[in-house]
């Protein structure tokens, strides 16, 4: 498998997460690390809602929907240049000569994609590796010839603001969360294209 470098179209003095992180297929290794991730990310929007983190409805669904996750090497000079705890994470220790960050998680139905997850680490927010890994993901999902995205977000959650940036809006919501959508293809400026990779390549929906 091709690794994918996460492109940047955000010259501007770049922060070194955004131009050493790049995206890899999850493999099972990853399991633990993602469900501590998503479930410490979650945890108070999760309170607020009155809804229990259960380790089994996360295992079943990571079954059903296309994982890839966010990393960094730690073998590049330039990962130096990150905060020293983000090494220092145990749980964030993938192989050898890579530091896990994030996640990103989509399911597949015929001419649409759903933005199931998409998780950072604390140290990794903030630097706008979020924003690139939306584009990467409309982006991606455009080539695949899906005409539309679906994510579900929290109405407190501030990644709301991101979405609505990229042109998300609202179909439905409940007390606590809002569906939001918007068609594809996405066309923004001129990026440099993505390195070939399986990382984020449609497959078929789950049955």
């Amino acid at each position: 498998m091709s690794d994918s470098r996460i492109s940047t179209a955000h010259p501007a003095s770049p922060s070194p997460l955004r131009t050493l992180a790049r995206l890899r297929n999850a493999s099972d290794s990853d399991l633990a690390f993602a469900s501590s991730l998503t479930r410490a990310n979650m945890h108070h929007y999760y309170s607020l809602a009155g809804v229990t983190w259960s380790e089994e409805l996360f295992l079943h669904y990571w079954q059903q929907t296309y994982n890839s996750m966010v990393v960094v090497a730690s073998d590049d000079e330039r990962f130096a240049q990150l905060p020293p705890s983000m090494a220092l994470q145990p749980f964030a220790l993938g192989d050898s000569n890579e530091v896990r960050i994030g996640l990103v998680r989509l399911h597949f139905n015929v001419h649409s994609a759903l933005l199931w997850d998409l998780q950072l680490s604390p140290l990794a927010q903030g630097q706008g590796l979020g924003a690139l890994l939306l584009e990467r993901v409309l982006h991606t999902c455009s080539q695949a010839g899906c005409r539309s995205m679906a994510l579900d977000v929290y109405k407190n959650n501030p990644a709301l603001q991101l979405y609505q940036r990229y042109g998300f809006v609202t179909e439905c919501e409940t007390e606590f969360e809002l569906k939001l959508s918007r068609p594809l293809p996405y066309s923004a400026e001129p990026q440099p294209a993505p390195h070939h990779s399986e990382a984020v390549r449609p497959r078929s929906a789950p049955v």
